[in-house]
Order: structure tokens, then sequence, then C-alpha cells
């Protein structure tokens, strides 16, 4: 009997993934990469507007304290101090109002200790929410959004004296 070797070729099959496999993780990972973008420069914007909101409201505090003793003064040069005393600056305009790693953010100051009600205004522009730029009025009283004239009354301000969206 004779015996015959039969040879079996044998494919290994090494499947792989196809070109429109590929194509659709690739456009999954896009879309998905760009839908992180987006809500993380929103969140972002939305930080950067607390720590400007929470600078605005620590100023309520600070122009009560400068105005308090009448020999003090509310510097109105962009760049100074805005309490100045016969000790020397108080609060330091770089310190109280320049947000941090935000260089974009400028801030114009002006005000008085001398007038009827004690108040600074405070401009804000380049501010990365747009609803942020704007004139704020602070005073021992409140803050409230756009130049407000303190010596008539006024109602509490809406949204904390802060535009909404801001």
């Amino acid at each position: 009997m004779k015996t015959e070797k039969n040879k079996k070729n044998i494919f290994v099959s090494e499947r792989g993934f196809t070109l429109i496999e590929l194509l659709i993780a690739i456009a999954i990972i896009g879309i998905l990469a760009g839908v992180i973008l987006v809500s993380t420069s929103n969140a972002r914007n939305k930080a950067v507007a607390a720590a400007t909101k929470q600078s605005l409201t620590s100023l309520k505090a600070a122009v009560a304290l400068c105005c308090s003793n009448t020999a003090n003064v509310l510097q109105t040069t962009p760049g100074s101090d805005i309490c100045n005393t016969a000790i020397g600056a108080v609060l330091h305009q770089g310190r109280q109002l320049k947000l941090p790693n935000d260089a974009d953010v400028t801030y114009g100051v002006s005000g008085s200790c001398n007038a009827a009600i004690q108040s600074i205004n405070v401009r804000i522009t380049n501010h990365p929410q747009s609803a942020c730029d704007s004139i704020y009025t602070i005073s021992a009283l409140g803050l409230y959004y756009g130049a407000v004239n303190l010596t008539t009354p006024q109602s509490l301000p809406a949204n904390n004296g802060f535009p909404s969206g801001c």
C-alpha cells in the first residue's frame, strides 16, 4: 500500500483593519477631540470670569477701607496704586486687579475718596467672556454694572452687579 502525503496549503488568516474601519475610527477621535477642546475653552473663560468677579467684589471692601481715612486718596492714574496714604501705597493695582496668567485683560481705574459717596470705576477690556467687558462702579455700598451715579438712591444690583453672561 502506497501512502501519499496530502499536502495542504495552510493559509494563516491574519485579519487586520480595513481602510474604512481606520477612517471611521480617526473621524470619531477627531470629533471627540473637537468637543473636548470647545468645552475646556468655555470652562477656562468661565473660570477667568469667576476670578474677575472675585477681584471686583473684593474691591468693595478695599474702597471702604481706603476711604475710611479722609487723608487717603483713590488714584485715578491707570497703572498707579489704587489707594495712597501718608505712609505709602496700600492697594497696589497690579496685585488687586491683575488676574494670574491672563495678560490680555486690562483694567483702568478712576475714582475719589472725596466725593459724596466714595467709589471707583473699573473698566475691563479684552476679557475672554466678552459680556464682562464693561465699566463697573464699586463703592462701599455695592458693585454696579455700568457707570452709576451713586448720589441718587440705587436699588440692589441684579446678578450681584454683573451683566448676564459674565
